[in-house]
């Protein structure tokens, strides 16, 4: 089922399920949607590009649905080689997402518009939002310790991620 066709209270119903999916990744993704969307609406009201964050809010739609059919995937993959790749590509997700807080980042809005909080608050929670992939990437990673994967170089790269995280992070809090 593709989330972009359901009505947010289907949305909540199934996150609230029993089911495994969707879960905390998959609303990571879609909390990155809206705040793509937001960023898009501020940009417009400021006079700037839109384009890139539509299309991010488009993209996060489609990762919260691939991450929700990975996390089955994962959990039922029988060969070292076909769990490593998909936690390579859990990991290319959490990339994007930090694509997308640079790009946020560095999106400047003039001091006498009051959209200033919004942006703010929509990186923030962007920024949890991104924490929250990269951890289960980190917890997916930690998972696979045995299976004949390379943990140790998956867990460099999404450390590394973190890190460029927690930079982000920490520009946001010193403006």
């Amino acid at each position: 089922m593709r989330f972009s066709d359901i009505p947010l209270s289907q949305w909540l119903d199934m996150l609230a399920s029993r089911r495994a999916t969707p879960a905390g990744g998959a609303l990571a993704y879609v909390t990155l949607a809206s705040h793509s969307a937001l960023f898009a609406k501020i940009c417009r009201l400021c006079g700037g590009e839109t384009d890139v964050f539509l299309a991010y809010a488009k993209e996060f739609l489609t990762l919260a649905e691939e991450d929700a059919d990975s996390y089955l995937e994962i959990r039922k993959a029988q060969s070292p080689y076909d769990l490593s790749e998909m936690l390579k590509k859990e990991i290319a997700r959490a990339k994007i997402a930090l694509e997308f807080i640079e790009a946020a980042a560095v999106t400047s809005i003039p001091k006498e518009y009051l959209l200033i909080p919004d942006h703010e608050s929509a990186l923030n929670l962007s920024i949890g939002s991104a924490a929250t992939i990269l951890d289960n990437a980190d917890v997916n990673i930690r998972t696979a310790t045995g299976k004949g994967v390379d943990t140790l170089g998956l867990l460099t790269e999404v450390n590394h991620l973190k890190s460029r995280l927690a930079e982000y992070k920490e520009k946001v809090e010193y403006r």
